[in-house]
């Protein structure tokens, strides 16, 4: 008589881990975050305005990739393209409305200054989190 139960029916199927709906939360934020620096920008100074666009330039990005990278375990079993594709576009969201204001204003140097301060940021998001994401993936695979 054959088997009439099969293993396959009791085999619960589970969803794959789909890292975009998690990360569109992240670029909601930085977009949000930008509109937010935008209307504080009309209330401030020449100086005050240089002082708080050079700060959020800086840590804005970084600490939001870092965040984005290390605060959800399943972020770590990702491939490593994705985790860099991630990292390129949040900085986009941050650095590319910077350097498309430069443009339109005929200001090339600002964007210029804008492009480098991405790639450099890019560069050393990519060269901290990559290597860190590769050590805990390995401990991962060896529990």
């Amino acid at each position: 008589m054959e088997d009439l139960l099969n293993e396959d029916d009791f085999i619960i199927k589970l969803p794959e881990y789909n890292p975009w709906r998690y990360l569109a939360v992240f670029y909601t934020v930085a977009f949000a975050l930008l509109m937010l620096l935008g209307f504080s920008l009309q209330y401030l100074n020449e100086q005050q305005e240089s002082l708080l666009i050079g700060v959020a330039m800086v840590s804005l990005p970084t600490g939001s990739v870092f965040l984005m990278a290390f605060l959800k375990k399943q972020f770590i079993t990702l491939p490593l393209l994705t985790i860099a594709v991630a990292i390129l576009i949040m900085l986009g969201v941050y650095y590319i409305p910077f350097i498309a204001i430069a443009i339109s204003d005929n200001d090339f140097s600002g964007a210029l200054t804008c492009s480098l301060v991405y790639v450099i940021n890019l560069a050393l998001c990519s060269v901290i989190i990559l290597p860190i994401i590769n050590i805990k993936r390995k401990r991962l695979l060896t529990r």
